[in-house]
């Protein structure tokens, strides 16, 4: 009787540290160390969609936007992103340490739990109609110019 009581409780340690190994596996990929710093204005030159620079260790992104950042994050288009004004205004500086065995394709999840931890950000997809034009062509169909449009460069 001792003997399946040893038994029983190796069992449930390593039942206990399976589920908890399990745990830690399920959970996104994150930076081991990030830091963003808010700039008080874009920096001559720059464009608001951030300068990567990366090695197998460390990311730094200079100069983005927050809308810039959800579009790294989430592989989103500018018209894809809604949200105050300020997305597209307020810049920051970003350096992360990336974890070792870090993979190109983990940097976006990652950068999607940064987004979340510190910004408290929460995103809603929604589906919403817009207008738009189609050109369409038949196969043997070429767009000219009619003789009367043609363009001309005027001299200053």
């Amino acid at each position: 009787m001792p003997n399946m009581k040893i038994a029983l409780g190796v069992l449930f340690l390593l039942g206990c540290s399976i589920a908890r190994a399990n745990a830690q596996s399920s959970q996104p990929p994150g930076f081991e160390v990030a830091s963003i710093k808010p700039l008080n204005q874009l920096p001559a030159g720059a464009t608001g969609f951030g300068s990567v620079t990366q090695d197998p260790s460390m990311i730094s992104i200079r100069s983005v936007t927050l809308a810039s950042l959800l579009r790294r994050a989430y592989g989103l288009e500018p018209f894809q992103i809604s949200g105050p004004s300020w997305l597209d205004t307020q810049v920051y500086d970003v350096d992360a340490k990336l974890p070792s065995g870090a993979t190109e394709a983990e940097i976006p999840i990652m950068l999607q739990q940064l987004l979340t931890e510190r910004f408290r950000m929460t995103l809603r997809w929604d589906s919403k109609q817009e207008t738009g034009y189609a050109l369409v062509c038949r196969a043997r169909l070429l767009l000219r110019w009619p003789p009367s449009s043609r363009m001309r460069c005027a001299n200053p």
